[in-house]
């Protein structure tokens, strides 16, 4: 298959079909995803993340915290 071909060989596909080789697409672009040589990942710290306290103060779950 040649890369030039490509649009021709989508546009021929029923529309399903053409929404289900862009989705692929989707997938391979965030599967390949690489971080570029020389940065690092950023990362948060756990006590950023959005869960944390969410039992703060839960009466009817939690006991007391010894």
């Amino acid at each position: 298959m040649e890369p030039q071909n490509i649009n021709n060989d989508i546009a021929t596909l029923p529309p399903e079909a053409q929404r289900q080789v862009f989705d692929f697409i989707e997938f391979l672009k965030i599967h390949y995803k690489r971080i570029q040589p020389g940065k690092k990942a950023a990362r948060n710290k756990i006590a950023n993340e959005s869960f944390i306290g969410i039992w703060d103060g839960r009466k009817d779950i939690c006991g007391p915290v010894y």
